[in-house]
């Protein structure tokens, strides 16, 4: 079976809702799922309830949606060489815990060289809401009451992103610039983009 059918120069295994791409993959491997408690370190375990030769199946709020972080992301990465990530999308400042957790799970994924599957609301360039407005500056966390701050922004090092509260609803520009987080935003969708094509796979171990 030939897996390689992305939609419309997204990536070899990116989909968009609606593509039966997804399904055909798992159905390719003849993928039985089955629940594995992976150990992430610390005398932890985390429980993949969908896993089977090599590959874990995720819906993405598993894992962004609770408080993992950067060492259980890496376990993950490491126990499978595949990785598929199913209902990707709407991330924003608004969710920006959400948010913060999936670029960090890029990161690890990336690092660890996994295959990545993913199948998603929109096109890669639009699963992170950047806001509206005119003048980025003028967004807001007052709603949320956050503010952003980045750590480790180097060139190609960063890792992670801090959340903590702001206490006064300042504007996120005077934090830490937009511009700051609409570029953590665009290295994911990079490296998404890279995860899922078919040049990726094929360095990485291929299809089978």
């Amino acid at each position: 079976t030939d897996h390689r059918l992305g939609r419309r120069g997204q990536g070899a295994m990116y989909f968009v809702r609606g593509d039966e791409g997804v399904g055909r993959f798992l159905e390719g491997r003849k993928f039985r799922p089955e629940e594995r408690d992976v150990d992430v370190g610390f005398g932890r375990k985390f429980r993949v309830r969908r896993q089977g030769g090599g590959v874990a199946v995720f819906d993405v709020d598993e894992l962004i949606s609770t408080s993992l972080g950067s060492g259980d992301y890496r376990s993950i990465g490491s126990a499978f060489p595949i990785v598929v990530l199913l209902n990707v999308g709407g991330l924003s400042l608004r969710r920006h815990n959400e948010a913060r957790r999936f670029i960090t799970l890029v990161d690890e994924l990336y690092e660890a060289r996994a295959r990545l599957v993913v199948e998603a609301d929109a096109a890669a360039g639009d699963i992170f809401e950047k806001g509206g407005g005119t003048d980025a500056a003028e967004e807001t966390a007052r709603e949320d009451d956050v503010s952003t701050l980045f750590k480790g922004v180097q060139s190609g090092t960063m890792r992670s992103i801090d959340v903590r509260p702001s206490g006064g609803g300042a504007a996120v520009g005077e934090l830490a610039s937009v511009r700051e987080l609409r570029w953590a935003f665009g290295r994911a969708e990079s490296r998404l983009r890279e995860m899922t094509s078919a040049a990726w796979w094929e360095q990485h171990g291929g299809y089978e």
